[in-house]
């Protein structure tokens, strides 16, 4: 890579001018919005003591100042919420925890087209939602009234 020095107008030297490598840190952002759409009233069904307005609060405040990293993380609370469910490790609504996983899942198979490593980072999260998805159904589709 060559070099190229600048000058001031009076004549001083600039530190060399640098090529900067091609990053792209909110390309998140340009994925579909039914996550942010659909989360917050899901995860306060499913959360019980949480309301929708303060589910909404945090996801608009992560999509205007958060980063893909922060953003992920939230993915991965709701998508643990969805996981205690169909586990049978937390009680909850299984139409609420299949919905979530779903939205999840939907969202974390997206990131393949993004550059970076997030598809990479969300193998196992994937993983797990698509083992997890057979069984809430399973649940919901299983009536307790019924006499085997």
């Amino acid at each position: 890579m060559s070099r190229v020095r600048r000058f001031d107008i009076t004549g001083q030297k600039w530190a060399p001018a640098r090529q900067k490598p091609f990053r792209a840190p909110t390309a998140w952002l340009g994925l579909t919005p039914e996550p942010e759409r659909s989360l917050p009233a899901l995860l306060a069904g499913l959360q019980g003591e949480a309301t929708v307005s303060r589910e909404r609060n945090n996801v608009t405040r992560l999509i205007l100042r958060g980063t893909n990293r922060r953003w992920l993380r939230y993915l991965d609370r709701a998508a643990q919420l969805a996981l205690d469910v169909a586990g049978g490790t937390r009680e909850g609504d299984p139409h609420l925890a299949l919905a979530v996983a779903h939205v999840v899942l939907d969202h974390d198979r997206m990131l393949i087209g993004l550059p970076g490593d997030a598809y990479d980072r969300t193998a196992e999260r994937r993983k797990r939602l698509a083992a997890a998805i057979p069984e809430l159904e399973a649940r919901i589709n299983t009536n307790p009234l019924e006499i085997s």
